[in-house]
């Protein structure tokens, strides 16, 4: 009967103890996944806060620019930030429509444009965005200057000239910051 006792006893407290580290487990599972959940949240609120921080800072910076430089100044600076912009951000749609600007119009009115015209004779293309509410400039303030647009012209020069494979002229024909509802360009190029 002691043998009975003992062996039911010590199943008994091996059963309960793999229930223990089976619950004890979990609970650390659980804990874990609250602790990265944590960490999640934490990591996104510092990236809040940076991605806020640095809207405001690039809108006084242009609001200095406007204030305190010529406008060519500007604009010239505004575009070299938007080629680098291009560079990093548009590389694989660079190198996927090298040579083919009929595709990288196709692929820009599937994606925002809505119309193109390209006259390959009179070396001339029109982009005419869709019509928007706001900018499509992630870091564009609602109550900004329209001198970010130059920031636009320097990416579509950029886009557009290795595209081509040769240099272009970009001309903003319209914008949400200039009060219009849409984006358009006007896009000239020389012959090769």
């Amino acid at each position: 009967m002691e043998t009975d006792r003992r062996s039911f006893l010590t199943t008994a407290c091996a059963a309960c103890s793999c229930m223990g580290l089976a619950l004890a487990s979990d609970v650390l599972a659980d804990t874990e996944a609250n602790e990265q959940s944590e960490e999640a949240a934490k990591l996104q609120e510092r990236l809040d806060q940076t991605t806020a921080f640095a809207g405001a800072w690039t809108t006084s910076l242009i609001s200095v620019m406007d204030r305190e430089l010529p406008p060519e100044a500007v604009a010239s600076v505004l575009e070299a930030c938007g080629r680098a912009c291009a560079e990093r951000s548009s590389a694989g749609l660079i190198t996927s429509y090298a040579g083919d600007p009929e595709g990288l119009l196709a692929k820009m009115k599937e994606l925002w444009l809505d119309g193109f015209t390209h006259d390959p004779e009179r070396r001339r293309i029109e982009l005419v965005g869709r019509e928007i509410a706001e900018c499509y400039c992630p870091i564009h303030p609602a109550d900004g200057s329209a001198s970010f647009c130059e920031c636009s012209n320097g990416h579509m020069r950029h886009v557009f000239s290795r595209v081509l494979g040769r240099p272009v002229e970009v001309e903003l024909v319209s914008s949400r910051l200039s009060g219009s509802t849409r984006c358009s360009w006007t896009i000239t190029y020389g012959g090769s």
